[in-house]
């Protein structure tokens, strides 16, 4: 059994950002470390760490200039290192200010630990646990769907094996689709008739699409023969001429859809999978693939017979071989540098990721697609810095995946 304390609060306030940096290797020693985020909040200089697949030995000493990185002495180069060592600076004290939205027992102010506990069985360090479920003793808030009206939920956990020196586990964790779809199901209880024309804004409406009578009595044509919904907004076309397609219903909580010829490609967060439907006749939609396990994806992209997906948890582009929809292939997958990818895009070589834990475009070289790499990255919008150039001094970030993706 274990001792748990939760509470959901927004991204938190503050100025301490983790640094980051990349090494240069010659001849598999570790020649020079160079800074790329001198990051901010250090109190005392903070251990670096140098991992590699192949190479060992090399140590490292970080030195400050106020609470930043200021530089990266190789104390010792080690040996046997690959072009691309993973260095790892710690993070800084957490300085964050938060906003409390719930807590297990409604104790929690400004994001702080909650004054009881939650005992909860644990198996082999995982646990499984119903929040807002009051039939868990203690678990004496619900969870309102007010909670989700912001745009950003993240719930902190601290646990104790004694209920006593509570430790929390980090990171906090984003809260995705399911906390929001409690916001979406109270859109049932919009009464008949509420929406009028001062509820749209200018432009909202252009096309309807719904099926016969569904529009009766809020359509009308003025003398000029213009067709208005709620007598004073225009509507372009013919939405008197109404004509539904088909729908595909083998889905939980679609995040994201990308199309392509015959195909629509939709990720869906309920399920966490990759789902394709052949949709060369829009009147009967049908089951062409799907893969699962992709774990809380949140957007796609696709470019010839390749699908590009990020997801949050881990934070990590992936991409798959969708050449054949009934079998599709995982290619390579890189999480180097993300923390909360949000979206994707794809243009020759290049997939880009904008990513909201780091606020920044990251931008990866999947010209080799059993191999992908950061090929650039920037915080400042427009001035993507060009390191293509330069493959082995662009790994960077403390929690770094390569290799297969995952099925």
């Amino acid at each position: 059994m274990g001792h748990f304390k939760f509470v959901m609060v927004d991204r938190g306030v503050g100025s301490s950002e983790q640094a980051l940096a990349t090494g240069s290797v010659d001849n598999g020693m570790i020649d020079d470390i160079f800074v790329d985020d001198s990051g901010s909040g250090y109190v005392t200089a903070p251990v670096v760490t140098i991992t590699d697949a192949t190479g060992s030995g090399a140590t490292a000493t970080a030195t400050l200039n106020g609470d930043s990185i200021a530089m990266i002495t190789v104390d010792n180069p080690g040996s046997g290192y690959s072009q691309n060592p993973v260095i790892t600076i710690d993070p800084p004290p957490s300085n964050l200010e938060f906003v409390t939205y719930w807590s297990h027992d409604d104790t929690s102010v400004d994001g702080t630990e909650p004054g009881t506990s939650v005992m909860w069985p644990v198996s082999n360090g995982l646990f499984a646990v119903g929040l807002g479920d009051t039939d868990v003793p203690n678990m004496i808030e619900e969870i309102s769907p007010d909670v989700f009206n912001q745009d950003e939920v993240f719930l902190r956990v601290w646990f104790s094996t004694t209920e006593a020196n509570f430790q929390e586990l980090t990171p906090k964790q984003r809260i995705t689709s399911v906390g929001y779809a409690m916001v979406a199901d109270t859109a049932l209880l919009v009464p008949d008739m509420s929406i009028t024309a001062a509820n749209l804004a200018p432009g909202a409406v252009n096309q309807i699409d719904s099926p016969d009578g569904a529009i009766t009595g809020i359509i009308s044509a003025d003398d000029s023969g213009d067709v208005r919904l709620f007598g004073d907004i225009l509507i372009e076309g013919d939405p008197l001429e109404v004509i539904p397609k088909d729908f595909a219903t083998d889905l939980f909580s679609p995040i994201s859809v990308a199309v392509q010829d015959d195909f629509a490609y939709v990720v869906d967060a309920g399920t966490d999978r990759l789902q394709v439907f052949g949709v060369s006749d829009p009147d009967a939609i049908s089951v062409a693939g799907s893969l699962t396990g992709l774990n809380d994806p949140v957007s796609i992209a696709v470019q010839g017979d390749f699908a590009y997906v990020v997801t949050v948890n881990p934070a990590s582009l992936q991409i798959f071989d969708v050449s054949n929809p009934g079998a599709i292939v995982a290619k390579d997958f890189d999480s180097t540098g993300l923390s909360i990818p949000k979206s994707v895009a794809v243009q020759g070589n290049f997939a880009y990721v904008v990513d909201a834990g780091t606020d920044r475009l990251q931008v990866f070289d999947v010209s080799n697609l059993d191999d992908i790499f950061v090929a650039a990255f920037d915080q400042t919008a427009g001035n993507v810095s060009d390191e293509t150039k330069k493959p082995q001094a662009t790994r960077e970030g403390s929690s770094i995946r390569r290799g297969r993706a995952m099925s």
